[in-house]
């Protein structure tokens, strides 16, 4: 499962803002390409499981969007996931977002 931010006043060429799994807005750092729902309590255990990373990670992370002055700051020194120790500081998405809303000069 994917999240993105995306935005319509960014270039049309580069509407998204950040992709990502949303294993990695968590602390879990590893992947997890599939679910496999074979049965009805797996199924039910995954909707649970992915309902409380929306609701723990994903929804606060869309949250930071609401301030972007602020967001900028935070992604110019730490990147967008600051709990992975800088993982995607210098990343493309991190570059390309700082090309489109830099850090004011007064931080």
């Amino acid at each position: 499962m994917f999240v993105s931010v995306e935005t319509s006043i960014a270039p049309p060429d580069a509407n998204c803002i950040f992709i990502s799994p949303i294993v990695n807005l968590t602390r879990k750092y590893k992947k997890i390409d599939s679910y496999h729902v074979i049965t009805t309590s797996e199924r039910e255990r995954v909707i649970e499981e992915i309902c409380r990373y929306i609701d723990e990670f994903v929804l606060p992370f869309f949250a930071r969007f609401e301030n972007i002055e602020v967001l900028s700051q935070e992604v110019s020194k730490q990147g967008f996931l600051p709990h992975r120790k800088n993982w995607d500081r210098f990343s493309l998405t991190t570059k390309r977002f700082l090309e489109l809303y830099p850090p004011s000069p007064s931080s």
